[in-house]
């Protein structure tokens, strides 16, 4: 039995991962990793989450990033009665470590594999696959 632990980090589950097996030996792992939509995660205004209703207000300020301050402090070091900022195109990234796009992995083993056996498990951005070894034919 060969098992397998693959890093997903940023998939939204099961549904963006594809495998494909080529010559019963070589096992290919494909994922997409779709960038954030902020508009849905920042500003729906139907979070009851303090630092939410507080990035809210802060889009409604005049809040330039400042590289030399933190998270926090950019997005919570605002002040009030600034207008400004009405739309969430306008928002500039002060850190994104977040890589977006197309994850591909191929894996070769040494034998063939009963690629029918094959279980695999998606949590928590680990995908864990379980491959059988294909057993010899009695003659």
């Amino acid at each position: 039995m060969y098992y397998l632990e693959v890093e997903l980090p940023g998939i939204g589950g099961p549904r963006d991962i594809e495998t494909h097996w080529f010559y019963e030996s070589i096992l290919q792992i494909k994922a997409t990793i779709h960038k954030s939509n902020l508009e849905a995660v920042w500003f729906d205004d139907k979070s009851d989450d303090k630092l939410h209703q507080q990035v809210l207000h802060a889009r409604d300020t005049d809040n330039k990033c400042d590289e030399k301050k933190s998270f926090k402090e950019n997005i919570l070091g605002h002040k009030r009665g600034h207008q400004g900022i009405h739309a969430a195109s306008t928002i500039q990234f002060c850190l994104n470590e977040r890589r977006t796009g197309v994850f591909m992995r191929n894996v070769c083993f040494a034998i063939a594999v009963d690629s029918d056996g094959v279980q695999a498990r998606f949590r928590e951005g680990l995908l864990v696959i379980m491959v059988p070894k294909r057993h010899a034919m009695a003659l």
